[in-house]
């Protein structure tokens, strides 16, 4: 667990709290503003709450009549400035800082717009539920788990981290929807719209960090007492669980040991994760091949060695299609944009990839040139694709297997145009594998589908 708890507020502020918290802010810039311009000991006592408060009025507006302009002196003369100084400073606050009524009121709209009204909270739960086909059989604890990676002096560290999240940690994400889920009112919501959560049902955050494969769970100082033993078991499972996933994964990684026991491969694992010198803490997502959307029926049993993204489905829960078209628009996106981001840093690493680190400089903060003067480099170095002595990536276009019957899947592309390119274009490759019948068929450019393979049983 994380060694200070924290809590994921996701209730918006009410108006009032909202102005008071942008205020105060002002307020605060105000007087470090005034600080800096003359002897901070001396006018320490004299920043009255009154005192920032007219500059901080007067920074916002300019004054409409001689009354506010005298108010405004007066607070200027507590602080012993002239009228030259007091311009000086109010110009500084309004063009640079920002403290002006553009920005406030520009504050006050994203704060109004953050966190979730009660319709919002419903909508997100519901969303993600459905989404994930899960919306029956759920268990006392149900794990929403985001990830993300841990590693030292990396410049692509935000490659190994969540692709849907920007680039970053999944476990925020996690954190707010297991918080809302958690909501009676957010439940009796679901219960309205056919999703019904049972009362000793809680969920739980965590993120796995792909890196070490340790996952932490969040938020358990909120745990109900009558939980805390099935966490103690899942907290057991999971350790059981990272000690052969990392075994499993170092037997694909260069400079790993040969044949480690669980317990000799996890101390590697969190060695190279702290390793300033290590070129390749993880294989992040290279040799992805392939996207399958279905039940996990149609997984259960097969090897995968870490090459595919897998996304739960069930057609028979989606009896508009809006489930399919979700899927279809953000996860199978994001899916195909970490799948170009390998394939042409793989298919030509000097002109789309980053060349090799062994040249790399950082520049500012925002990217990698090659040794001393270079264009800003595009895609991923040789050491994210390649072992040094062979591929590891191989530059494949996405395969997408989707568990739904073809005229559904057409449906959705014929609405959508970025799906029509994906798919018309070939740069993704589209099986349909029917729910019932279990026949495989391939998409043709234009719309047309051809059957490729005797039905599964």
């Amino acid at each position: 667990t994380p060694p200070i708890p924290t809590r994921i507020p996701v209730e918006k502020f009410p108006e009032q709290e909202r102005e008071a918290y942008i205020d105060g802010n002002e307020r605060a810039c105000i007087a470090e503003v005034l600080e800096q311009r003359m002897d901070r000991r001396n006018i320490a006592g004299t920043l009255s709450q009154e005192v920032l408060e007219e500059f901080r009025l007067t920074a916002l507006r300019e004054p409409e009549d001689g009354s506010h302009a005298r108010r405004q002196i007066t607070a200027s003369e507590r602080l012993g400035l002239s009228v030259e100084q007091e311009h000086a400073v109010l110009e500084e606050l309004r063009y640079q800082y920002g403290l002006n009524a553009h920005n406030h009121h520009m504050a006050l709209e994203r704060f109004a717009a953050r966190r979730f009204s009660p319709a919002e909270q419903s909508a997100v739960v519901e969303n993600a539920l459905r989404v994930m086909s899960l919306t029956k059989g759920f268990a006392r604890l149900v794990l929403l788990c985001g990830h993300g990676s841990t590693t030292e002096n990396n410049p692509y560290a935000s490659a190994y981290h969540c692709g849907a999240c920007g680039g970053n940690p999944g476990g925020p994400n996690a954190r707010v929807l297991a918080a809302l889920a958690n909501k009676a009112q957010v439940r009796q919501e679901l219960r309205n719209q056919g999703i019904e959560i049972p009362e000793d049902t809680w969920f739980i955050a965590g993120e796995h960090n792909t890196t070490t494969d340790h996952v932490t769970l969040f938020d358990l100082e909120e745990l109900p007492e009558s939980h805390r033993p099935d966490v103690r078991q899942l907290q057991l499972d999971l350790e059981a669980v990272r000690l052969l996933n990392t075994q499993e994964r170092l037997a694909r990684l260069p400079g790993a040991p040969d044949r480690p026991s669980p317990l000799t491969a996890a101390g590697y694992a969190s060695q190279v994760s702290r390793d300033w010198a290590q070129v390749r803490p993880e294989w992040g997502l290279s040799s992805n091949a392939a996207f399958i959307v279905g039940r996990r029926s149609l997984t259960r049993d097969l090897k995968l060695d870490g090459r595919v993204f897998l996304h739960n489905y069930d057609q028979s829960q989606d009896e508009t299609g809006r489930v399919l078209e979700a899927i279809m628009t953000a996860p199978l996106v994001v899916c195909q944009m970490i799948n170009f981001q390998y394939y042409f840093s793989a298919t030509d690493s000097w002109a789309y990839g980053s060349g090799t680190k062994v040249l790399h400089n950082v520049v500012s903060g925002v990217g990698v040139m090659l040794g001393r003067h270079s264009d800003l480099q595009t895609g991923f170095p040789f050491q994210a694709l390649t072992t040094g002595a062979r591929r590891f990536h191989e530059p494949l276009r996405l395969l997408t297997v989707i568990e739904a019957d073809t005229e559904r899947i057409s449906q959705t592309i014929s609405r959508h145009v970025v799906l029509q390119n994906f798919f018309n274009n070939q740069w993704l490759y589209l099986v349909s594998c029917h729910p019932t019948t279990g026949e495989f068929s391939e998409y043709q450019p234009g719309g047309t589908w051809k059957a490729i393979s005797p039905p599964i049983s």
